[in-house]
């Protein structure tokens, strides 16, 4: 028995041929989300390891504001928390914390956060002479 086209009538070729473009379109779109995915999750792991960005391991400077983020979902409400941080470069970076940090920080206390954990203390600089 020999497989071929041949037996086959013109609806039935059209319908092969209508089928293979959609398949085509199908793999086409999974790949791209395939792609988006793949390089956001690039862009967040390189924002968490490397020295920039809100998740840096190490920075050091004064807080010049603070913020918080709300985010709500059909699960509940969640809210992230940041430091706005000025380095001695005049750099400005806004720096996740927990919520003890955060409630403790204040505009204009010196800042640094390093891997072995996140210290706060006040201004020598602004600080009124005894």
């Amino acid at each position: 028995m020999r497989l071929g086209f041949r037996n086959l009538s013109a609806r039935h070729l059209l319908r092969l041929a209508v089928d293979y473009k959609w398949r085509i379109l199908e793999a086409a779109c999974l790949i791209v989300v395939t792609l988006l995915m793949v390089a956001t999750g690039i862009v967040v792991i390189y924002e968490r390891v490397t020295s920039t960005g809100a998740y840096r391991p190490e920075v050091s400077g004064r807080v010049v504001d603070k913020t918080m983020r709300f985010y709500e979902s059909n699960e509940g409400s969640s809210v992230e928390r940041f430091l706005i941080i000025e380095e001695e470069n005049g750099s400005q970076y806004a720096i996740s914390v927990g919520e003890k940090v955060y409630e403790k920080a204040i505009v204009g206390m010196r800042f640094k956060k390093s891997r072995s954990g996140v210290e706060l203390h006040p201004d020598e600089s602004t600080r009124a002479p005894d």
